[in-house]
């Protein structure tokens, strides 16, 4: 069976990003240590949540994607 991959905005494509690429070794453990403490979140959906990123974030964020 297969359905829809995107089924919970609060998990699903963006949120688990970066916890996927730092368990395949992709990026450092670093990176997603300093996402997770600053409490960073990004959705694929960009109406889902509209608070703001910490620069901190939006810096760690863009390492994670350039990396992957």
């Amino acid at each position: 069976m297969v359905g829809n991959g995107a089924t919970d905005w609060d998990v699903d494509v963006s949120p688990s990003f970066p916890m996927t690429v730092a368990e395949f070794s992709l990026v450092p453990k670093s990176l997603l240590d300093t996402f997770t403490t600053e409490g960073c979140h990004y959705y694929f959906y960009d109406e889902y949540d509209t608070t703001p990123n910490s620069d901190i974030c939006n810096q760690t964020w863009d390492k994670i994607n350039t990396l992957t």
